[in-house]
């Protein structure tokens, strides 16, 4: 890479990186190639995004974004995945690679300025996901419909069968 190639992509990553607020690092030595690409491919299924990168041009990418705290984790070999939708949908795909690959290993992460450590990832990706919160939350909201409907349907019901009980009343 000549050093205008190292200027775009500082450029182009740190205006991909300007609205993030959840990201994770972590440590890919030891991944094959094979293994990378699957890790690259759940991660883009998921809808997030996945870099490797090198860490004295990631240091000047993340200047002036909200992952400017996490200058200080950028040694070794490092990869960054990152989203603005579901961070629990990335942590749940990270964590689920790192469970099949030993190799792989948390560094660091933030999540809406909040610094994360290496442990806090599996206690994220036990989190329930956004879909599941948004149905868990159209279900609350709905319940007290849903009882106002089948209380009126049971009144109607209840009308009904005294009208029917009437009828065979004065058949008899």
């Amino acid at each position: 890479m000549n050093k205008e190639e190292k200027n775009q992509f500082v450029q182009e990553m740190n205006s991909n990186l300007k609205n993030v607020e959840w990201a994770f690092l972590f440590d890919y030595r030891g991944l094959k190639v094979g293994q990378a690409n699957t890790l690259r491919r759940k991660v883009k299924d998921a809808k997030c995004n996945y870099k490797v990168v090198k860490n004295t041009l990631i240091r000047l990418a993340v200047k002036d974004t909200p992952l400017e705290n996490l200058s200080d984790s950028f040694k070794g070999p490092i990869g960054i995945a990152w989203t603005n939708d579901d961070p629990v949908a990335l942590a749940k795909v990270l964590v689920d690679f790192s469970k099949e690959n030993a190799s792989f290993a948390f560094k660091s992460g933030i999540i809406s300025g909040k610094l994360l450590k290496a442990e806090d990832f599996a206690a994220l990706s036990k989190l329930p996901g956004r879909q599941d919160l948004l149905a868990r939350l159209v279900y609350v909201l709905n319940a007290p419909a849903r009882g106002l409907v089948t209380s009126l349907n049971e009144i109607m019901a209840q009308f009904v069968r005294i009208l029917g009980g009437i009828q065979k009343q004065k058949e008899s």
